[in-house]
């Protein structure tokens, strides 16, 4: 989850529109916090795998 919201932090652009729009409106921060804890949990490892492929389990 970490990696995710730097991930998110540092590339606003990958996030969906309508939490680009939150952004503008409300900050990147909760933005990007809003977008991560509306994740399932299978997407939420896909997409972490999309950006930094397969998790290491330790």
């Amino acid at each position: 989850m970490r990696e995710l919201f730097a991930h998110y932090m540092s590339n606003e652009q990958l996030l969906p529109e309508d939490a680009r729009a939150r952004a503008r409106s409300e900050g990147l921060l909760r933005a990007v916090a809003d977008h991560i804890a509306g994740m399932t949990d299978r997407y939420a490892y896909d997409e972490h795998r999309r950006w930094f492929g397969e998790a290491n389990p330790s």
